[in-house]
């Protein structure tokens, strides 16, 4: 009698694990096809044909520095820029190519205390040049007043992000000024910067292609409820309106290529899910189901708008993010 009693119920237990495996399984399965492990930050360069990223680079050792790449997601195919930069030490971990993708710009931290830097794509090691003099803008205070404020020498002034317009003659930055960071422009034809938004109000601004328009995001209640909203602003005009704002939280807007739509992350139940908003008619769509233990956490285009880049954690056996292509065909998601 105990013997069947035993049977019976790994017979149930067996029973269960087969039901339960293939959902399991399922739930885990990431929204897309692998194509780049150990990165972060992915941005279309060379018309949507490649990707630029932060790439961990392990030694023997199992250590790691952090280094800026090139992928090819056709081929999988990596190959690494700036070996004398290495991003672990004294970087603000943000980039931009510039129109033409031929120079990189990044904050050199080991060259001024925070400028921006123009780097040759293909000289390795060409001397760099200084684009921005963002230290006209220090004010100056001493240890001790930095102290009273909280803050580092190395947080007087900080650049988060970056991006330049389609035309070239505009750079977009999300500028601090004694932890007061704001939206801020670079006119890099005259040599002139100009607050965008207001102290503590805006940043992850990303030009839309007609080079007179960005997105971002910013903290507010015009949902009726504190949070992350996406806006959309008029670069000549300084004027604003919200784009994506409701009780979620949305952030990390990325426009098409084709200025069609913008892609963003809303955080629903702990979870970073991909959406995407059609300026036509400002419908919505959410083109990924985040399982548990898992998140969505940037995005890019392709160049023409075919293909989304998801950046994902919480896959398989990897501790840090991996990118994976997913196909985005707009007819086939539900708009609202």
């Amino acid at each position: 009698m105990l013997s069947k009693q035993l049977f019976r119920n790994g017979l149930i237990v067996s029973i269960t694990i087969l039901l339960i495996l293939p959902s399991v399984l399922s739930a885990a399965k990431a929204p897309g096809k692998l194509i780049f492990e150990d990165v972060f930050f992915p941005a279309a360069i060379d018309n949507g044909e490649k990707l630029a990223f932060f790439k961990m680079h392990f030694k023997e050792d199992s250590s790691y520095v952090i280094r800026m790449a090139i992928g090819d997601p056709k081929t999988g195919k990596t190959e690494f820029l700036l070996p004398d930069v290495n991003f672990s030490k004294k970087k603000v971990l943000a980039f931009a190519f510039t129109a033409d993708y031929q120079k990189v710009a990044i904050v050199d931290r080991n060259l001024t205390p925070c400028d921006i830097w123009l780097y040759d794509r293909n000289e390795a090691y060409a001397e760099p040049i200084r684009l921005t003099d963002l230290e006209q803008f220090d004010p100056g205070f001493d240890v001790t007043s930095l102290q009273n404020l909280g803050l580092r020498p190395d947080e007087v002034l900080i650049v988060n992000s970056i991006d330049f317009s389609r035309d070239g003659n505009n750079l977009l930055m999300t500028f601090g000024i004694l932890g007061k960071s704001a939206i801020w422009m670079y006119e890099m034809d005259r040599n002139h910067y100009r607050q965008l938004t207001k102290d503590r109000v805006g940043y992850l601004p990303k030009w839309l292609p007609d080079s007179e328009h960005f997105v971002y995001a910013r903290n507010d209640t015009v949902s009726g409820k504190f949070s992350e909203d996406i806006y959309l602003m008029n670069a000549n005009n300084n004027e604003s309106e919200p784009l994506v704002a409701t009780t979620y939280s949305e952030s990390w807007p990325i426009p098409s290529p084709d200025g069609k739509y913008v892609a963003f992350l809303r955080s629903e139940n702990g979870r970073w899910n991909c959406y995407v908003i059609r300026l036509s008619d400002r419908k919505t769509t959410r083109i990924t189901d985040i399982p548990e233990r898992t998140s969505c956490n940037y995005a890019a285009w392709n160049g023409d708008a075919s293909k989304i880049y998801l950046l994902l954690s919480g896959f398989g056996d990897n501790r840090f993010t991996d990118v994976y292509e997913l196909e985005f065909t707009p007819d086939k998601y539900e708009w609202k």
